[in-house]
């Protein structure tokens, strides 16, 4: 009998992890950096001790959940939220990002249940959650054929104005990511994003902005949608919006959406009050926001991401590129590498067993995926440096890709 990690091959053999810290994972003694940053959601580090005090007092103070009452931490989270994101007026929590763009979705079809209006607009190569919905607005793994009224839209190879006009009357979201991260980093262009706001006064549709990825100062700014100037009518943050202390997310509604939606229906229910589950007034989830949002302030860590940080994956970029067969996209925190062109399976676990045993914690077979911490110590990045610099030089030569199993030694 196996408990099967989440999104792990079940066939794959993954090492017994004993502690998180810092920057790193604990395994049979030895220390590993994590380039995923436990997959975007720990760019704060593991186990942050501002955090993890609030949290541990949370835990102490409030119930696991309440439905009958407002703890008043949501109070000063609510506080938070309207001074990060003016545009919104409603704030639904969710448990994760997943959730939070299923209920944009719900959001969506509620808004238009009188018009019937329900064609969805994708990205085609997007990853939108792990969940059903998700998968289906993905396309991932064959998964839309559940949902036959997505439409998915290369929006490179097709002209988005062509796509508004066949589907005019039907389309009641365009669910954007302003930079595509699932398959490399993939920007939407300023003439695209002003076809899908001239599109939606034209057609009457919602544009929904999933800051699941690109939220929480991930490219610079808080959200990257109004940065880009989208004009979201709803937003999705998830993943690192709580530090990785607990799962929480949030649907961020505009006011004009809100006072629609929030209006009583047939069975008397108001849907955001609906929208949900028994766990989602989690007020240690709501804590750990608000402590993770108290401190990339106090620390100014959205400037370390623009400079420090993204200095620091320009090298990284310089270095990989110089494998002519890597295919490498970068953008402030994220950088992206995909390695499996010309390459068999035993090529490529040669190389992240290569990088694992030197310390560097690489989850995936095909793509290095570096998903940086906001703060970095000039140790630990030289060190990383050296050891990609040693992994192309080896690649280049064509030498063996064998070592020792050491750990990040620094």
């Amino acid at each position: 009998m196996k408990l099967l990690h989440s999104f792990c091959d079940p066939t794959d053999t993954m090492p017994i992890v004993t502690s998180f810290n810092g920057r790193f994972i604990d395994s049979e003694g030895k220390n590993y950096y994590d380039i995923s940053a436990g997959k975007g959601c720990n760019v704060l580090g593991f186990n942050n001790e501002y955090i993890q005090y609030h949290v541990a007092h949370a835990h102490r103070t409030w119930p696991s959940n309440d439905w009958n009452s407002k703890p008043e931490i949501w109070t000063k989270l609510e506080d938070i939220l309207q001074k990060k994101l003016p545009d919104y007026f409603a704030f639904i929590p969710a448990h994760s990002g997943s959730d939070a763009t299923d209920n944009a979705l719900k959001f969506c079809f509620q808004y238009y249940s009188n018009k019937k209006k329900n064609k969805v607009l994708v990205r085609k190569g997007s990853f939108h959650s792990g969940s059903l919905s998700g998968w289906a607005m993905s396309d991932y793994r064959g998964w839309s054929k559940h949902f036959p009224d997505v439409e998915y839209v290369d929006f490179y190879d097709e002209d988005f104005t062509t796509v508004l006009e066949k589907y005019q009357g039907n389309i009641c979201a365009v669910l954007c990511d302003t930079v595509s991260w699932f398959n490399g980093v993939d920007e939407m262009s300023d003439d695209l994003i002003k076809k899908i706001k001239q599109g939606k006064f034209k057609y009457d549709y919602k544009i929904i902005a999933d800051e699941v990825f690109t939220g929480m100062y991930r490219f610079g700014s808080f959200a990257h949608s109004m940065e880009r100037n989208l004009q979201p009518d709803i937003a999705c943050f998830g993943k690192a919006l709580a530090g990785g202390f607990s799962s929480f997310a949030i649907t961020c509604l505009s006011k004009e959406m809100y006072d629609k939606i929030s209006k009583p229906t047939d069975t008397g229910w108001a849907l955001p009050i609906a929208i949900g589950n028994s766990r989602s007034q989690d007020p240690v989830g709501a804590t750990a926001v608000v402590a993770a949002l108290e401190y990339c302030d106090k620390n100014k860590l959205m400037f370390n991401v623009t400079n420090q940080v993204t200095k620091f994956l320009v090298q990284l970029a310089e270095i990989l590129q110089q494998v002519e067969t890597f295919d490498v996209t970068r953008k402030n925190s994220f950088l992206n590498c995909k390695m499996d062109k010309g390459r068999d399976v035993k090529t490529l676990n040669e190389i992240r067993a290569f990088l694992n045993n030197c310390g560097i914690w690489q989850y995936s077979t095909t793509t290095i995926k570096f998903c940086s911490f906001y703060e970095t110590k000039k140790v630990e990045t030289d060190y990383i440096l050296n050891v990609f610099d040693d992994l192309v030089t080896k690649i280049n030569q064509g030498k063996p890709l064998t070592n020792e199993a050491k750990g990040f030694i620094i």
